[in-house]
């Protein structure tokens, strides 16, 4: 899920005619004439709520990874604002433009954001997700194989694994931060299950491989020190 890039096209919906129109006409999602919201347009604000909360997260997750996010915290609150029609009147005698319902920059500044949240999130053919299916794969043959780690552990492994195989395999569901977040979560468990293992010999090795893994969204990938070489 990239939420920059729906909440993107949203907004160009509500932009949408040209020329000066009410909210209801802008707000409404159907092509006939209307002056009240309809269930579908009113489920439509909850999910642009949902975009902008996960856009949030995204934009404080690329601060501390070493992107610059200034424009896109000078232009949030133009993306809530335009999304809620926040400031703007509901008569049906007062119409607006395009370019009141969400500036031109601001939209541009969201379509540049979904750019980079395209680049960095792991599509279905590239070497990152290969990586994700990989580490899933790895840890639930690892967590089946070592019989030594307490069952808290292996609870709390197997929740983990199991959240991160949702987001492999649910794409649409979940975003960067989503991924970003279930992987460190089974690297920690990994690095956990490694002090804990007293497997004679394969199972604490490769619990062992993970002590120099961290998460790190790039355009090559999204874990650092995993790989072929690294992860036996």
């Amino acid at each position: 899920m990239n939420p920059a890039a729906l909440l993107h096209a949203r907004l160009a919906q509500y932009r949408t005619p040209d020329g000066d129109a009410i909210l209801y006409t802008r707000w409404h999602l159907e092509d006939d004439v209307a002056f009240q919201l309809d269930a579908d347009d009113r489920a439509a604000l909850l999910e642009a709520a949902d975009w902008l909360r996960r856009i949030d997260r995204l934009i404080e997750a690329l601060d501390r990874t070493g992107h610059r996010v200034g424009g896109y915290r000078r232009n949030y609150v133009i993306w809530v604002n335009s999304a809620f029609a926040i400031g703007k009147s509901w008569l049906t005698d007062t119409g607006y433009s395009p370019e009141d319902v969400c500036p031109l920059t601001a939209m541009e500044s969201l379509e540049s954001l979904a750019g980079v949240l395209d680049l960095l999130t792991p599509g279905l053919d590239s070497p990152a997700h290969a990586q994700l299916v990989d580490l899933v794969t790895r840890v639930s043959a690892a967590l089946d194989g070592d019989d030594t780690l307490s069952e808290q552990l292996r609870i709390h492994l197997r929740r983990v694994v199991d959240h991160l195989r949702a987001c492999v395999e649910h794409p649409e569901a979940y975003d960067l931060n989503d991924v970003a977040e279930a992987v460190d979560d089974v690297i920690t468990a990994a690095k956990a299950a490694a002090e804990e293992s007293s497997h004679s010999s394969t199972w604490k090795k490769f619990w062992e491989t993970f002590h120099a893994c961290y998460v790190a969204p790039t355009v090559a990938g999204l874990i650092a020190g995993y790989g072929p070489g690294t992860i036996h």
